[in-house]
């Protein structure tokens, strides 16, 4: 075998580890809960991936890096805070749901509505003249899910 040939079996046998290992990275990364773990993790595979050279030391240092990289990413992985599962849940996709109600002498108002994944705005008004309208138009106006 010539040197040349040695040269180039090493130079493919280190971009596929690294290809794998990037594979591997973004596996990883799908487990992170806090978004700005995902984000920052991202940014930093996106990086090493732009180390184009057709230099064995610069990519062998490029896979020393991405498999170190790998083993933060587990570890970060393991050991999230239970917190995160509550924190950083997926939003319910539920409607909003609208309630409202009057006080038997009419003169208070109180209307609710809740924002799944959100909280729940309330309003409430108390007049002397019911016939105001208030009822009309409620929150329904409004869309609260965009």
């Amino acid at each position: 075998m010539s040197k040349s040939t040695i040269t180039e079996d090493f130079d493919e046998y280190l971009d596929a580890e690294f290809h794998s290992d990037i594979k591997s990275a973004k596996t990883i990364l799908k487990t992170f809960k806090r978004p700005k773990d995902r984000e920052i993790a991202l940014s930093l595979i996106e990086r090493v991936q732009l180390l184009n050279s057709n230099s064995l030391e610069v990519k062998s240092n490029r896979n020393k890096f991405t498999r170190y990289f790998l083993k933060v990413l587990q570890k970060n992985s393991d050991t999230q805070p239970k917190e995160y599962d509550i924190w950083f849940k997926p939003r319910e996709t539920k409607e909003p749901t609208e309630n409202a109600l009057w006080s038997p002498d009419r003169r208070t108002f109180i209307a609710t509505k809740t924002i799944p994944g959100f909280g729940m705005l309330v309003y409430m008004a108390v007049t002397h003249e019911p016939e105001l309208g208030w009822q009309d138009y409620g929150f329904l106006s409004y869309d609260f899910m965009n």
